[in-house]
């Protein structure tokens, strides 16, 4: 199974269709977003589940994206807390947020 990034990165930096150029750049929010979820990413790639957990609670936490849920999901299901884990794959499917993938 492996952790989702794309579709991650690009909500974290999105901005709406119509927002003004002068203020589309990031928020704070979504900047240390993005970088706790590269934090994540690091750390699972590495086998670190804990810390990849963590990070991943974070940037859900600073932006909220079913996508990061579904990399939660995952880091829990390593860590063998099957309850947590499919309570967040069960949010993350409901999701409005993610396609049909």
């Amino acid at each position: 199974m492996r952790v989702v990034s794309f579709a991650v990165t690009l909500s974290l930096c999105a901005t709406p269709a119509y927002a003004d150029p002068v203020t589309s750049a990031p928020s704070a929010a979504q900047v240390a977003a993005r970088d706790a979820f590269a934090d994540g990413e690091r750390s699972f790639s590495r086998g670190a589940y804990e810390a990849a957990l963590a990070s991943f609670e974070r940037a859900f936490r600073l932006v909220s994206h079913d996508a990061v849920r579904f990399n939660i999901a995952v880091c829990l299901e390593r860590l063998q807390r099957y309850r947590d884990a499919r309570e967040q794959y069960r949010a993350a499917r409901e999701s409005a947020m993610l396609g049909p993938e």
